[in-house]
């Protein structure tokens, strides 16, 4: 059992670490002042590779608002988290062996 926890506290570490990022590129899109169009590009970078689906989906439902842009790179920023987080337990387990 101790191994398990362990291994969780690595990947619970870089996730973490996965999620400040995220949150950091979040504040600085909201919190650049003045007409700099490029804000957002920290978050597009984070959440790597949602941001090609987004394309499809915005021409699918023919959407194209910020609001649904943020909210979809933040949720696959979270997505790409967990991911994150079940790859570095799968391996850690895997190393423990």
């Amino acid at each position: 059992m101790k191994k398990n926890q362990k291994t969780s506290k690595v990947a619970i570490a870089i996730t973490g670490l996965y999620l400040l990022a995220l949150l950091a590129s979040v504040l600085v899109m909201f919190t650049t002042t003045g007409d700099s169009s490029m804000a957002g590009i920290f978050l597009v970078l984070v959440s790597v590779p949602w941001p090609w689906l987004l394309t499809q989906v915005q021409e699918i439902m023919s959407v194209n608002s910020m609001l649904f842009n943020t909210l979809f790179l933040i949720a696959g920023g979270l997505l790409n988290a967990l991911i994150m987080y079940k790859f570095i337990s799968f391996l850690a387990n895997r190393m423990k062996r």
